[in-house]
């Protein structure tokens, strides 16, 4: 059995990672999923969320995923996003207000895109959150 994955992490504006990792988590329409060597072929839509790549080193990465795609074949896992933000250089207040003004647009309309935009700014507080216990070491592994 394979030690390693190779997995790309790909956004119209080109590649944030691409290389071996012992195991990569992140969200998908369904919830939090783990992929690691030897995983099933998988074809699942993202959901918006943080998107963690351990590599070789036993070093975390953390991305914030808004949307997109992940693919899992044997041999390669690639997600593809929307977009993707390093965790590290997301901004917390700006994450903040944009919590509550898509929950005071939610409460005004209570449409689909106001609750997708609700979930997207939660999503992104998620991502934060998790960056800060992992640099504590309070995330398992």
């Amino acid at each position: 059995m394979d030690k390693h994955l190779l997995l790309d992490l790909v956004t119209p504006e080109g590649s944030l990672f691409s290389g071996q990792a012992r195991h990569v988590i992140l969200t998908t329409q369904w919830g939090d999923v783990g992929i690691y060597p030897g995983h099933a072929p998988l074809l699942a839509e993202l959901g918006p969320g943080p998107l963690r790549v351990y590599d070789m080193q036993g070093e975390e990465q953390i991305y914030f995923v808004p949307a997109g795609f992940l693919e899992v074949q044997p041999g390669r896992t690639i997600v593809l996003a929307d977009t993707a933000l390093r965790a590290q250089d997301l901004d917390k207040v700006a994450a903040e207000k944009a919590k509550r003004d898509a929950e005071a647009e939610f409460a005004a309309h209570h449409d689909r895109e106001s609750a997708d935009h609700v979930a997207r700014a939660a999503a992104m507080l998620r991502t934060l959150h998790e960056l800060s216990l992992s640099r504590k070491g309070n995330i398992k592994r």
